[in-house]
This record gives structure tokens, C-alpha cells and sequence, in this order.
């Protein structure tokens, strides 16, 4: 990193008032003096414009002349530099890996940017967008930071790296139980579970079959093999029994009194209906009829 690169060593040597990019060092010392001692800011009583001179004037002589400073320079430089983004991936495609492409804006927009991180405002500035690849293995999971080097910010000749962090949102079913291994959690019958039987578990893969054992407790772990990652490990399901739903027993309970209040009402009907074509064919009294004999009571017909 301590070897200076061509364009930046020609922006440094334009600084300075020189010409030939091979200026030798006696002659980059004698224009740093003489620039120095004009724009030095004791001499200026506060001149803004002769300290602003003053500090790229320095500023470019000790990046041509010091090699130290010019590491510690340009690695600050970098930091700056530096893009730290996010990558969202959903459960399962973290799971299964794979190619993302990310569009990447970089350089800088503003001179006063330039200027607060170099110092300098006659900075060359490149602006640009560009794809940039990111191959994830299968099961990427709290993986580290993937850096691309050199894919950052760039003002003139110094680039600053791109930083990807890869996250994964949660899954309402899915959670990694150990570095390959699948756990989910499944509702059961309370039927099967104490006298068991077989059930069908959504995987990753897709559905399995999954034998319970008579007498399963919620505190047991069963194992589906082959559905973790790259088909290793295991898919390891937590079962509970499940229960009615409370709204549900409720409806249920509305619907069993309606059904009966529906019986009332038809029956309340259906007596009204008799008791109209009784009166409409003789006037009796209804309540009469029930002491009159007849075939229920003494078989006459």
C-alpha cells in the first residue's frame, strides 16, 4: 500500500506546481517551501483562501515524500471509503444458498464530502453504479461479513472496499436448531399422541411422514432425517396436543341453542297451523279435543 500510484502522485505533483511526474526529491522539497512559506497562515493575517492553499500544499508533500504517513493516510482514507450494506434473505434462502446480484451506487455526490475527507476541494470525483455478485453457501446463517475489496467509494486513486452483511429475516415455522439441523414445532391430536399413530410435516424438502410413538410427551424431540442442510442433519419437531379453540367451542354452543330455538319455533308453527284447521272445520274448542275419545284412546276408528 506504500507505493504511490501514478494518478495520485501527478495530482500531488500539480499541487505543488510540477509538471514531470519523475521530479526529483530535492526539486518536490524546494516547491513545498516556496508554496509554504507563501501561503503559511502566520503570514496571511486569517487568509481563508491562503490556508486552504497551505493545507493541500502540505498535504501532498507529505504524501509524496513519506511513505508512512501515506499508509496511515490512505487506510484512514479507505475506511472512509467503505460501504457497509445489508443483504435480506428470507429463512429459506439462507437455507438454500445461492447467486444475488447487488446494485451498487458508488463514488462520492458532493465536493463537500471530498472535502471534509481529503482536505482538498480539487478532487476528481467518480460516480457510478454496478453489479456486484455475492455466492452464498447453502445454510448462511449468522454468516460474517463478506468484504470485496476495492468495490467501495472512489475519489481519485484511492477505492474503498464494499462490506456485505448478510441477514435473514424469521420464519413463523422454520428455526435452525444447530448448524444444519431444522427445528419446528407441530400440533397434534391428543389421541395420537398418547396412543400414536403417523402424521404428514411440511419440510423444506417437502411433506415427510413422521411416526409418533404411543405415549409422546410435548417435551420429546422426533427426528426426520435427511432435511437439514444439503439434505444432512435433521428436521427436529416438538409436537403439542392440540385443543379447540375457545371461539370455536363458543360458536359451536351458539349454533347447537339456535338449532334448538329453530325446533321451538317450528313446532310453535306447526301447532298454530293445526289448531286453525280445526276451528275452520267445526268451531270446537280446542282444548276440548284432547278429552273427546277417540282412535288413540279407545281404537275406534
Amino acid at each position: 500500500m506504500s507505493e504511490l500510484r501514478e494518478e495520485l502522485k501527478r495530482e500531488c505533483l500539480e499541487e505543488l506546481g510540477l509538471c514531470d511526474i519523475n521530479a526529483k526529491p530535492e526539486d518536490i522539497k524546494k516547491a513545498y517551501r516556496k508554496l509554504a512559506k507563501e501561503n503559511h497562515p502566520d503570514k496571511n493575517n486569517g487568509d481563508e483562501k491562503k490556508i486552504e492553499r497551505f493545507k493541500r500544499v502540505h498535504y501532498a508533500y507529505k504524501i509524496l515524500t513519506d511513505p508512512s504517513f501515506r499508509v496511515k493516510d490512505l487506510s484512514e482514507k479507505k475506511m472512509n471509503l467503505d460501504i457497509n450494506i445489508n443483504l435480506m434473505l428470507t429463512f429459506e434462502q439462507a437455507f438454500f444458498g445461492g447467486t444475488f446480484i447487488l446494485n451498487i451506487v458508488v463514488g462520492l455526490p458532493k465536493e463537500e464530502v471530498v472535502e471534509k475527507l481529503f482536505g482538498v476541494k480539487e478532487t476528481k470525483i467518480d460516480i457510478q453504479t454496478k453489479p456486484i455478485t455475492v455466492n452464498l453457501k447453502p445454510g448462511s446463517f449468522g454468516a460474517k461479513p463478506l468484504k470485496f475489496e476495492g468495490q467501495g467509494l472512489k475519489v481519485g486513486s484511492v477505492c474503498g472496499d464494499l462490506n456485505v452483511m448478510v441477514q435473514v429475516k424469521p420464519s413463523s415455522r422454520y428455526r435452525m436448531a444447530d448448524h444444519e439441523s431444522v427445528g419446528v414445532s407441530e400440533q397434534i391430536e391428543l389421541k395420537t399422541m398418547l396412543e400414536g399413530g403417523k402424521i404428514e410435516v411440511q419440510t423444506l424438502y417437502g411433506p415427510k411422514e413422521l411416526i409418533i410413538p404411543p405415549g409422546t410427551s410435548p417435551t420429546d424431540i422426533l427426528k426426520i432425517p435427511g432435511c437439514g442442510v444439503n439434505k444432512k442433519g435433521y428436521q427436529m419437531v416438538q409436537v403439542s396436543p392440540k385443543f379447540p379453540d375457545k371461539d370455536e367451542l363458543k360458536e359451536k354452543s351458539w349454533k347447537k341453542l339456535d338449532f334448538k330455538w329453530k325446533l321451538k319455533e317450528e313446532y310453535d308453527k306447526e301447532l298454530e297451523e293445526y289448531e286453525k284447521a280445526f276451528y275452520n272445520h267445526g268451531g270446537m274448542d280446542f282444548n276440548m279435543f284432547w278429552q273427546m275419545p277417540s282412535a288413540t284412546h279407545d281404537g275406534v276408528l
